[in-house]
Order: C-alpha cells, then structure tokens, then sequence
C-alpha cells in the first residue's frame, strides 16, 4: 500500500513538473508532443533507483543473516552452547543454524 501511495505521489509531482515546463514554454513543442513518453521515462528511472536500493538493502540483510548462523554454529562448536541458545544469542533463524551444523557434519566426514 505504501508504495502505491509513493507511486501516486510521484506522478502527481511529474505532472505538475510536466505542467510548469509548459507554462513557462520551456521545451513546449517537445513537451506536448511527447508528454507520455517523457513521463514515464522519468517515472521508470525514479523507480530503478528505489529497487536498486531495496536490493542492496536485501543483500544487506541477508549477508548480516548468514554472518548469525555462522556466528551461532561456532558458539555451539567451540562454547558447547545449544542449538537454540547460540541461534537466540546471534539473532539468527534456528531452522538456519540447524542446516548449517547439518550441512558441516557432512563435510567433516
């Protein structure tokens, strides 16, 4: 809903950009030719932006996420902590920490 609301947000701000440059005769003939393309051009590379960073951010997360398990998997390792202790104490899912041990038992065999 958020970013619907964003989304109409914006169009309103390009429409009434679109209109000042008419008004003022900035580009008028191109404007009134080709609003609907200039439009969504800036619209399209104002949303590029926003989902480059969501993806960062999500990359983010999910790096600091894996950070956890690994984090959790030592302490049960090294501090004989449970499973469930370690994965609370690091902040990290349980059902991740579980895969993870499962996953280096494999490979120390």
């Amino acid at each position: 809903m958020f970013l619907k609301a964003c989304t109409k947000i914006k169009q309103a701000a390009v429409d009434e950009a679109i209109d000042c440059a008419i008004k003022e005769n900035l580009l008028e003939g191109l404007i009134k030719e080709q609003r609907a393309q200039i439009k969504m051009d800036i619209l399209t590379n104002f949303d590029q932006e926003q989902y480059d960073r969501i993806r960062r951010r999500e990359g983010f997360d999910e790096g600091a996420q894996q950070k956890a398990v690994e984090d959790a998997i030592i302490a049960i390792k090294e501090f004989h902590a449970t499973p469930e202790d370690a994965a609370q104490k690091m902040g990290a899912p349980l059902d991740l920490v579980l895969e993870g041990l499962q996953k280096d038992k494999k490979g120390s065999c």
